[in-house]
């Protein structure tokens, strides 16, 4: 078995562990993949979809998406299961006609709090983004720990934009200044320039309120922005 099917095998397993434990098994299988972020989805953790855009050719199966970005995909086990279930909130929210965002997406409103506090996550309010940052609350990590997953599933990633010519990345130092912000990723919106600034070890999961894409991580360098 290859990494890659390893690891998705252990999102499954995750999944069917978590939605036991936690929802009671009342969410509905998605489909579960490993993709890479695209120029969409650049430097995001993952996503849900809002619709079921899985289905076969008689439409009897219909699936919604979860995706755990490919880019990202070499981070410790409880990190890949905190966005796993950060996801499965906004899954949860779906099958149950929970409208869990606002403002076209870009507000994750009480609602969501309410929902992800109950599955064992922590979530901090930004007044910009409402209740978007999640992490494990320690129960929830301590669970996950005994799920039994395999950490050494989630040992390699995609090469993503930032990495050199030669596809090993570089030597680790940051240039002094550089920021980590999250922000809307298309070039030429008015949102494209308003930034979001990155907390650690929190994910953030926005949509832009003017051109409907998701916010991504990126690394900035001020001066690099003035030139």
């Amino acid at each position: 078995m290859s990494t890659i099917d390893l690891a998705i095998d252990e999102l499954h397993k995750g999944f069917k562990a978590l939605n036991n434990r936690i929802f009671g098994g009342q969410l509905p299988l998605p489909a579960i993949l490993v993709q890479n972020q695209g120029n969409r989805t650049r430097n995001i953790l993952g996503w849900c979809t809002v619709d079921k855009i899985w289905v076969d050719d008689a439409k009897t199966i219909q699936r919604y998406e979860i995706n755990i970005t490919a880019e990202f995909l070499n981070r410790p086990l409880p990190e890949i299961m905190e966005t796993l279930l950060h996801e499965m909130v906004h899954l949860y929210c779906n099958v149950n006609d929970i409208k869990d965002t606002s403002r076209k997406g870009g507000y994750h409103n009480k609602r969501f709090k309410a929902e992800a506090e109950r599955v064992g996550l922590t979530v901090t309010f930004d007044k910009s983004i409402g209740w978007a940052y999640t992490a494990l609350k320690p129960e929830t990590e301590e669970l996950i720990l005994g799920l039994g997953l395999n950490p050494d599933a989630f040992k390699i990633r995609r090469k993503t934009w930032g990495d050199d010519e030669d596809g090993e990345e570089g030597d680790g130092k940051r240039k002094k200044g550089v920021q980590k912000v999250w922000r809307c990723p298309t070039e030429g919106c008015e949102n494209h320039t308003s930034v979001i600034k990155a907390k650690r070890g929190k994910a953030l999961d926005v949509i832009c309120g003017k051109c409907m894409q998701k916010f991504v991580y990126v690394e900035i360098d001020p001066e690099e922005e003035e030139d």
